[in-house]
């Protein structure tokens, strides 16, 4: 993927973090200093174990932001970690999430403490992370998802069961004390066999058939790594009841996690069904899709649509009729993601993991009636999922006590594309695709060089200076009298500039040095705001890779700056 494409993402994910932030938009006038007033004043909140999920939810919603932002700095990692990407990443992603929660002052109905704030810097530097550490592993995975064929299967399948995994393991919200132990073993929330909640409004059997589905993959996975053997289904279960007792307990120590010993028994049973249609593939190869591709989705259309339809609620809820539906057209909410903010988290991301699965179907049917199927476009799936969607959405007006959320809309038709994207990769014939992280890598003569003394990445304790003076320089700025957020975007944006251009301190340093004199303003005599910056400077200069030098190396400069820094 290319840089700019990397930053209109990142561009849209900031835009749709300040979204997510903002509503109900419950605007009420405030003025500008009374604002900054108030947000110099935030303190932190004594929560309850009630509020570690909108905790967890609100670092998870900006941690995507935090590696976006790795990734617009550097597309294809080069190094173990990214220091230079991911401390600029950090000081962009602290910035934007600063400003919203500045902003979300005027809007009465959010909550602006330090507890969301250091929520949102955690997601933020462990998405940065994430990218830094595990980039060049991604951008490899997805060159083999690219590339078609076998090689395609196995990738989606090792991104599926991550995925699984991760899912399986939201919202984390722990408990972090024996009190939230003891109300977590008062609740209804686990079970023996079936926990008192533990199947909501859909019949238990129905959850537990989607429970195995969902884990079939994850045996076909495993099977696909052991040696071919007739008991392979046998060894898939009960690697699944032991990974799935191992999921159920981590449930039972998280706040709001679901706990029941009918979890492992369907997960076990997806794992050995997975393991069984592995075995069972080569009469999967040998189906005709070009004779009953076709036939098969005519087939299976009405089914479909029986299940869209009562996942809507047809079959639950009493119709209202046209006057009943008309007299609610005043609670539909066009918003997206409206209905999210009122919604406690684990509701939506069931919701949410529902409407995927229910619409990827879309894409299947789309590429099993395409005669191009590596063609087949993604246009139309889309706007057909998006289509369906709309009308299910829309039906739940005309049923009593159901809500119509068009944010499915979206989903639907992001759920369709992706499947249909999946499967137009697996059944294109296997062509390598150039490995993003590989080609990313230097020449050997260009790392023989860099390998050079004095050349390439700083050392270990180099490294550990920079982040020493990073954290100094941070800190000045928190702890600034005066205009300390001000000072802050200000070092922010210094920062960034100068991980894009190395050099830059030789020209923004000396233009600094007579404008940075708050002394007045601040009584800071000893080490004040252009400490700050000489200490952010020095601080990425030891971060960021030196040069490969030729020949002698000129003094001068580091002489320069270190005349400069005594001076002052």
């Amino acid at each position: 993927m290319t840089r700019t494409r990397l930053v209109l993402a990142t561009i849209a994910c900031a835009l749709l973090v300040a979204h997510l932030l903002f509503l109900p938009y419950a605007f009420a006038p405030l003025t500008a200093s009374e604002a900054a007033w108030r947000f110099a004043r935030i303190r932190w909140d004594r929560l309850g174990s009630d509020q570690n999920v909108a905790l967890v939810s609100r670092a998870l919603m900006f941690l995507p932001l935090g590696a976006l932002l790795t990734a617009s700095a550097a597309p294809a990692p080069r190094r173990r970690l990214e220091w230079p990407a991911w401390i600029a990443a950090c000081l962009l992603g602290t910035a934007w999430a600063l400003g919203v929660n500045f902003a979300q002052l005027w809007f009465p109905g959010r909550t602006v403490n330090l507890n969301n704030v250091a929520a949102e810097l955690a997601g933020v530097a462990l998405g940065a992370l994430l990218w830094s550490g595990l980039g060049r592993a991604g951008l490899s995975w997805w060159s083999r998802l690219a590339s078609g064929g076998p090689v395609s299967v196995r990738a989606a399948l090792d991104g599926y069961v991550f995925a699984y995994l991760i899912a399986s393991l939201m919202p984390f919200d722990f408990v972090t004390s024996p009190a939230e132990l003891a109300q977590k073993i008062g609740s209804d929330l686990y079970g023996l066999w079936r926990a008192p909640v533990g199947c909501g409004p859909a019949p238990c059997w129905l959850k537990s058939v989607a429970v195995a589905l969902a884990t079939l993959p994850c045996g076909w996975w495993l099977a696909l790594r052991r040696r071919p053997a007739r008991t392979g289904w046998l060894a898939a279960g009960l690697v699944g009841a032991i990974a799935a007792t191992a999921i159920e307990a981590l449930h039972f120590l998280m706040v709001s996690g679901l706990s029941q010993g009918a979890s492992v028994a369907t997960r076990a049973l997806g794992m050995a069904l997975g393991a069984l249609a592995y075995g069972g593939r080569a009469r999967f190869a040998a189906v005709d899709l070009d004779r009953l591709g076709r036939p098969a989705v005519i087939a299976l259309l009405l089914p479909y649509l029986a299940a869209i339809a009562y996942v809507a609620g047809w079959f639950r809820a009493p119709w209202l009729g046209v006057d009943g539906a008309l007299a609610r057209a005043d609670e539909v909410r066009w918003m997206p993601f409206y209905h999210q903010y009122f919604a406690p988290y684990t509701e939506t991301m069931a919701s949410t993991l529902l409407h995927l699965a229910l619409y990827a179907p879309v894409g299947l049917l789309c590429w099993l009636w395409a005669r191009r199927r590596a063609q087949a476009p993604l246009g139309p799936a889309a706007a057909l999922a998006a289509a369906l969607a709309f009308g299910a959405e829309t039906s739940k007006v005309f049923l009593a006590g159901r809500v119509a959320d068009y944010t499915d809309v979206l989903i639907a038709a992001v759920a369709a594309a992706a499947a249909l994207a999946m499967l137009r990769w697996v059944s294109t014939p296997h062509r390598p695709v150039p490995d993003s992280a590989a080609a990313a890598r230097p020449p050997l003569g260009a790392a023989a060089a860099a390998q050079a003394p004095g050349a390439g990445a700083s050392r270990p304790l180099g490294r550990l200076a920079g982040l020493a003076l990073l954290a100094l320089a941070l800190w000045t700025a928190f702890d600034f009298p005066v205009g300390r957020w001000a000072l802050l975007f200000g070092l922010a944006g210094y920062a960034a500039l100068l991980w894009r251009v190395p050099t830059a301190y030789l020209i923004v340093v000396p233009l600094l040095l007579p404008l940075l004199d708050l002394a007045p303003a601040s009584g800071r005599l000893y080490w004040d705001e252009f400490d700050a910056l000489l200490a952010l400077t020095l601080g990425l200069r030891l971060l960021q890779p030196m040069p490969v030098r030729r020949g002698a190396a000129a003094k001068g400069p580091w002489i320069a700056l270190a005349l400069l820094a005594a001076s002052v």
